[in-house]
């Protein structure tokens, strides 16, 4: 089941067509209130049926912190949360993604690095593609390549950043309670994860959903943290 969508003071409303169904999520991105953002977790928390359809598609990320899928859409968009809600010492890896998305720090504060391929024998290369069958993506191992870093910069809570679907990048230095709020377009293209050299498939595979009471207690806490900034 598809979310419905919001306007602009949080009621729900007809389903939009393709291309103005994108809006909501991106509001909710630039709402630096975070009054969108708060009526978007009431709608799941008062729902029990929209709550566990959203904690099916959340999961915690082999790194360690919480993606959750809170709302799609029928263009295949989607709104998510990512919560870093223990202390995180491992480096992402770095990859790009199979959508051009828009996000903001809503908490806390993480480093980002932008990258380039080069040829090279660092890193194994990793393609992802979206199985519909399976219900996940899936990883095909495509040989070895090198890095080079073309940028590095820290974003605070406030601030915005969009990314295109093949750029490359990687998150580090996320501090303790950090959270994100993002929105996504529709799959386009695949996406590449990089990893050492000696890496397989199987390293790259994360099981989708979650308990609903463990996303329920998320989003409480995300949503008291909002009220009492």
């Amino acid at each position: 089941m598809k979310m419905p969508s919001l306007t602009k003071d949080g009621t729900v409303i007809r389903q939009y067509s393709e291309t103005s169904e994108w809006q909501p999520f991106s509001e909710v991105v630039h709402d630096v209130s975070n009054s969108a953002l708060l009526r978007c977790l009431d709608s799941l928390l008062d729902d029990e049926h929209l709550l566990l359809e959203a904690a099916s598609r959340s999961h915690r990320h082999q790194l360690g912190f919480f993606k959750c899928v809170l709302m799609t859409n029928d263009a295949g968009g989607c709104l998510r949360l990512h919560l870093w809600d223990d202390a995180i010492t491992a480096q992402e890896d770095i990859h790009s993604h199979c959508a051009h998305f828009h996000s903001r720090v809503v908490f806390g504060s993480l480093s980002e690095k932008a990258f380039d391929l080069i040829p090279g024998t660092s890193h194994a290369r990793f393609r992802y593609h979206f199985d519909a069958t399976a219900g996940h993506s899936v990883a095909v191992a495509d040989g070895l390549t090198g890095i080079s870093l073309l940028e590095s910069r820290v974003l605070l809570a406030g601030d915005a950043y969009s990314k295109r679907a093949k750029e490359l990048h990687n998150i580090s230095d996320v501090a303790q309670g950090t959270v994100t709020v993002s929105a996504w377009e529709t799959r386009q293209s695949e996406a590449l994860v990089l990893k050492d050299f000696n890496a397989t498939s199987e390293d790259c595979l994360a099981s989708l959903g979650i308990p609903a009471d463990e996303l329920r207690v998320v989003l409480r806490c995300i949503k008291d943290r909002i009220i009492a900034k």
